[in-house]
């Protein structure tokens, strides 16, 4: 039996630490909540990283899930922080199991030309202190292409079968996302179907919708798991944002893709040419019908004849200006470039203000940008690790049997190609969400194994 005094004084050891926990709990939510407080999000990142230390993985499926969400402003804010860091931490947490396990040597070997190429660009830090840019306008300017520094992280998470679920979290929110695309587009015409749609945070913006029907389309014509249902959701949902959309950039690299499909896929040629017929008719039956009498219908309408009339198209003069600007940079240093993080001052035409001058860090052409920037030196560099992943994704494509991994290296040259031929007209290596969305893709493509049965 207790006796009472053990009972009272042990009692009070427990009060006395319930009281204690109690104020210290609430100077800790004081500290971090008043306002103007920046402590609540210093100890979130904390208890993130000890996490993902803890479970790299789950670190990677933050990745997945928020870098799509970061917002795209020129600034540095805390969102854009942390993303870097959780990119490193993910990194460093790589190098470190492979130093552990001693295949440290193996796995940089074989991504050597990305390496080499990401080690130049540490090369443009010296370059500011003579072109008077800064280490944060270098960091805002190679942002987009860190996210190739984690292909082979995500490679070898998915080289096992338990961590096949980490593609659920990019294709399942893009199906939902290009669902709610296309009734926001199609509020244009005066159809209201949106309705709860614009509050649900889900944004169409992980990949070109180009690439959408690229994904559907090949899939679907490998006839890939899960269902052949889904890929043909994906490639008609990627048409149909296409023709909703307006821009000709989006309807012509679509075409541009149902080319690359048909000379990828030469085993399924006549479903390829049947993809093609139907995209390029839909485009013919818009551009002479016109897309209606609506103020939306009728700018479509004159922005496809100002293809043919391109000399008269101020969108297109600004992109040449830009491309012969950044070609006399080029020639001011062929070598070395004049360093990423170099700010353009572009005299051009800008909506709402007309003709000024506009700073910016990048331009609409991803090689030219490159060559001005990196030199011939760095657009080696840069050729040297393209013409690996085309290596890596060809090996892969040619493994015998009806391997999944075949499968989305067929995809990954599709887009890969896609992304070098629409780069000379819209930046694509220079866009966050576009490399994110050309990181999963070519990660599934040089790692992706199907799940063995059992």
């Amino acid at each position: 039996m207790i006796a009472r005094n053990d009972v009272i004084r042990k009692g009070l050891i427990y009060l006395f630490v319930a009281v204690v926990i109690l104020l210290a709990s609430a100077m800790a939510y004081r500290m971090a909540f008043y306002p103007g407080s920046n402590l609540a999000p210093l100890i979130m990142l904390f208890i993130f990283s000890l996490l993902i230390v803890y479970r790299p993985i789950i670190g990677m499926a933050i990745y997945l899930v928020f870098y799509p969400m970061v917002p795209a402003s020129g600034d540095v804010n805390f969102i854009k922080t942390a993303m870097l860091a959780l990119t490193l931490l993910l990194l460093c947490i790589w190098i470190y199991h492979n130093l552990k396990t001693r295949q440290i040597y193996v796995a940089f070997k074989r991504y050597k030309y990305m390496y080499l190429f990401f080690s130049y660009l540490l090369f443009s830090i010296i370059l500011g202190q003579y072109n008077n840019f800064s280490i944060m306008d270098w960091a805002r300017d190679i942002s987009s292409l860190l996210n190739l520094l984690l292909i082979p992280v995500l490679v070898e998470y998915l080289d096992e079968r338990k961590n096949h679920w980490l593609i659920y979290l990019i294709f399942i929110p893009m199906a939902l996302g290009i669902f709610q695309n296309i009734l926001l587009l199609l509020d244009i015409y005066g159809i209201p179907l949106t309705g709860f749609i614009n509050v649900v945070p889900i944004r169409f913006n992980i990949f070109h919708p180009s690439w959408v029907f690229a994904i559907g389309a090949a899939m679907y014509l490998q006839k890939a798991p899960p269902r052949r249902a889904v890929w043909l959701y994906f490639a008609l949902a990627g048409l149909v944002v296409t023709f909703l959309t307006p821009g000709r950039t989006i309807w012509v690299t679509t075409v541009t893709i149902a080319g690359l499909i048909l000379f990828f896929l030469s085993k399924h040629r006549k479903q390829a040419i049947i993809l093609i017929v139907v995209a390029s008719a839909a485009m013919g039956f818009f551009i002479v019908r016109g897309m209606g009498s609506s103020p939306y219908g009728q700018l479509q309408t004159i922005r496809f004849y100002k293809i043919i009339e391109y000399q008269k198209d101020i969108s297109i003069q600004n992109r040449i200006n830009e491309a012969q600007q950044a070609g006399q940079l080029f020639y001011s240093s062929p070598v070395w470039g004049v360093g990423f993080g170099f700010q353009y001052h572009f005299w051009r035409f800008i909506t709402g203000k007309g003709y000024g001058y506009m700073d910016t860090n990048y331009t609409h052409n991803d090689i030219i940008n490159i060559a001005a920037k990196g030199g011939l030196v760095g657009l080696l560099f840069f050729g040297l690790m393209i013409a690996w992943f085309y290596r890596m994704l060809v090996k892969n494509k040619n493994i015998e049997g009806t391997q999944l991994i075949t499968k989305w290296a067929m995809v990954g040259l599709i887009i890969l190609t896609s992304a070098l031929i629409t780069g000379l007209s819209t930046p694509i290596f220079q866009s966050r969400t576009s490399m994110f969305g050309m990181f999963f893709i070519l990660s599934l493509g040089l790692g992706y194994k199907p799940p063995v049965k059992d």
